[in-house]
């Protein structure tokens, strides 16, 4: 049986290195997924009397494995770029989100509820209100992050993730209605919490402070809940992929700074995130004679980023995309810790 991973999964190798899997599409021989914890005796998180670190930005990732792990380096073809991504063979376990809410769904049902953190406890509440809120089976929503590999800890933020097109709008419009009914326990990042987050991501991001906490205030798939940081991921399900790897090929063209103005906002709230764009130019970078067609990122923070009619201006790497028999221009977001998207008439 073929082994099928995708965003929001984790994989552990035999060295005990752990990634997390990137995208739905994936090279026969490869999974590609990007280093987040590793073991090392002097980590503060523990799981089996291991210690493990956590890694976060994208360069301390390639760094620690083109020391230590090359092997789980290599040249993608279809992007032309140099990817994280596991051999088949060096797979040791896969961890599916929507088997550990499985888990926790019958833990919920009898005594062994008290066996759960409280983290646990509060991750699988806010799951509940969103499935009594929306109406979408419990199957189609999974538990991620640092909770799926038994890694988390005190501070650890709420990672839930959702499967499908549909079930991802409908469960937007039920925390839109839940951070109205039951503000007390959900809502938008403070500005405490925006001013955290500015120092972390924001100061690089090309936004002004009050432009950045306008824009993360608006989001819904973001927020506090029961005084938790909580992030959803949503993600396409595995019938609406309609191609498979080598279908598409992305030739990269340079870096380039564009205004535009969206005309589709439709998978914004998806990872990939994509907006559509038309009067496009470009104000600074690479010259293109063609117009660029879409805005695309598979980073958490360009997600739900801006809307339709809204005038934007965007910074990082133009594609080249080829398709079937068409050739379109495409701004791809997050490689580089410089990119930025930012609304222009907010």
């Amino acid at each position: 049986m073929e082994l099928r991973a995708r965003e929001g999964d984790f994989i552990e190798t035999d060295e005990g290195l752990i990634f997390d899997v990137k995208g739905l599409i994936h090279p026969p021989e490869r999974v590609i997924a990007y280093l987040r914890y590793y073991p090392d005796p002097n980590g503060h998180r523990i799981r089996d009397r291991i210690r493990y670190k956590k890694v976060y930005s994208l360069d301390s990732r390639y760094e620690y494995l083109k020391s230590r792990y090359p092997l789980y380096l290599f040249h993608d073809k279809i992007s032309g770029e140099r990817l994280q991504g596991i051999p088949r063979k060096y797979i040791k376990s896969i961890f599916h989100p929507e088997g550990l809410m499985k888990k926790v769904l019958q833990r919920g049902r009898n005594v062994e509820q008290r066996k759960m953190s409280i983290l646990l406890q509060k991750t699988f509440e806010l799951a509940k209100l969103i499935q009594s809120q929306s109406g979408i089976n419990f199957n189609k929503i999974g538990i991620t992050g640092s909770f799926l590999v038994d890694l988390e800890t005190d501070e650890s933020d709420i990672d839930l993730i959702i499967y499908g097109s549909r079930n991802a709008n409908i469960v937007k419009k039920a925390l839109t209605t839940l951070h109205s009914s039951h503000q007390i326990i959900i809502h938008p990042y403070s500005e405490k919490n925006i001013s955290d987050l500015y120092e972390a991501r924001g100061k690089i991001s090309n936004l002004q402070f009050d432009e950045f906490v306008k824009i993360e205030q608006r989001k819904k798939l973001q927020g506090v809940y029961k005084e938790t940081d909580y992030y959803i991921r949503c993600i396409k399900d595995w019938n609406e992929i309609q191609y498979k790897y080598g279908d598409v090929y992305y030739k990269n063209l340079g870096i380039a700074t564009i205004q535009g103005k969206i005309i589709d906002d439709t998978e914004s709230i998806l990872t990939p995130c994509k907006y559509s764009i038309e009067t496009s130019k470009v104000i600074d970078g690479i010259k293109i004679t063609e117009q660029i067609r879409e805005i695309v990122s598979f980073r958490g923070r360009f997600c739900e980023q801006a809307q339709k009619g809204e005038e934007i201006e965007a910074r990082g790497k133009v594609e080249l995309v080829r398709f079937e028999n068409e050739e379109y221009l495409r701004l791809y977001l997050g490689t580089y810790n410089e990119d930025y998207f930012k609304i222009l008439n907010l």
